[in-house]
């Protein structure tokens, strides 16, 4: 059997790794690293850069872009080509595996080819934001919503909190969403890093053009 770890490395600061997430690293035969550039460390590479083994590295190319449904096979039978019957990999991706993440796709693919599926849960960016707020995801009888750059104001009508993640693709729009349906939200640039920044100003917030972000926000009532 070839077995494929799922790895979620946390939102950025390594302290946040888990502890099962290090041991297999460390015990992986191959550890499958994605690169937006082959000649250019990613995020997830140097959050986990102390506990990689060198030779056990495959670089797998995800350039920023589109999905691309044929890159997602190439990469699950390269995976598949690399991992020998009795070993285990490890793909490692930002946050959680299983939220906007592109390791789901690669799963899809992976499961296709025979391999069997682990996952390792990381701290989401949405929960480190909470932490760095001190805003609570939900609290009883309440509910949540994480939204991909695009937000419902149906939905919005019926949460108590949201969480939008790359937030740059309709900025205007959603804060115009936001603001009527009385939520109070605040930008946050590179969470838990030692760079972390966050913005409550709305004008700032529309001019701003760092990737690494999330907008949180709840209705203005105790928090």
């Amino acid at each position: 059997m070839k077995l494929l770890y799922g790895i979620g490395v946390g939102p950025g600061d390594p302290e946040l790794l888990t502890v099962k997430a290090i041991r297999v690293l460390r015990e992986a035969d191959y550890v499958f690293v994605p690169r937006p550039k082959m000649d250019e460390r990613g995020m997830a590479e140097a959050i986990v850069a102390d506990y990689l083994d060198a030779n056990k590295v495959v670089y797998l190319h995800f350039p920023m872009g589109p999905d691309n449904a044929e890159r997602y096979k190439e990469t699950a039978r390269r995976i598949d080509a690399a991992i020998q019957e009795g070993e285990c990999g490890a793909f490692i991706t930002i946050g959680d595996p299983m939220v906007y993440s592109t390791f789901t796709y690669v799963m899809f693919e992976a499961r296709k080819c025979g391999l069997k599926i682990e996952i390792v849960p990381g701290i989401s960016s949405s929960h480190a934001a909470a932490a760095a707020l001190q805003w609570p995801l939900t609290i009883k009888q309440e509910s949540s919503y994480l939204a991909d750059g695009h937000v419902d104001e149906d939905v919005l009508r019926r949460v108590q909190s949201v969480c939008v993640l790359k937030p740059r693709k309709e900025p205007l729009d959603t804060l115009n969403k936001l603001e009527e349906q009385g939520f109070e939200y605040a930008y946050i640039k590179r969470c838990s890093l030692p760079e972390q920044e966050i913005l409550r100003d709305r004008e700032a917030i529309l001019n701003d053009k760092e990737y690494m972000t999330l907008l949180f926000a709840r209705k203005r009532r105790e928090r």
